[in-house]
């Protein structure tokens, strides 16, 4: 088991399969998990439906999160996650191809603590990584 987890939160397969090889270049890949929805994310963090039998995601260091995705919408997820004592921590960086729910994240009641443009760069996801992850 790994010390630590990176939880992608992506719907798109060309993001998904993008970000896989910057992963793989920076020798994360075994680290990082992927979902398509924020339902999943939301049960994948909170240990419910399909990850019930792991409980809550102790060894999650990072969310990459999309902010649009389907069924839960991921400003939806940034506030399930900021309300709750046991997930607040957690850094939640937004993927995003433009700045329009940037300002609309920054300004609100539940901030994320970054920001990625789509698709991953190699240098970039790393500066980010060594910020969030590699404290």
């Amino acid at each position: 088991m790994n010390d630590y987890q990176i939880l992608l939160v992506e719907d798109d397969p060309d993001d998904v399969e993008l970000s896989k090889r910057v992963f793989e270049k920076c020798g994360l890949a075994q680290q990082v998990d992927v979902v398509e929805d924020g339902q999943a994310a939301l049960d994948y963090v909170f240990g419910q439906g399909t990850y019930a039998e792991r409980g809550f995601a102790k060894s999650l260091k990072l969310i990459l999160l999309d902010l649009k995705i389907p069924i839960i919408p991921g400003a939806e997820v940034v506030k399930q996650l900021r309300s709750n004592p046991q997930a607040k921590h957690i850094p939640i960086v937004a993927l995003t191809v433009t700045g329009i729910q940037r300002e609309a994240l920054e300004k609100g009641p539940y901030p994320v603590d970054g920001y990625l443009r789509k698709p991953l760069e190699m240098h970039t996801f790393l500066n980010l990584y060594q910020s969030y992850v590699k404290k």
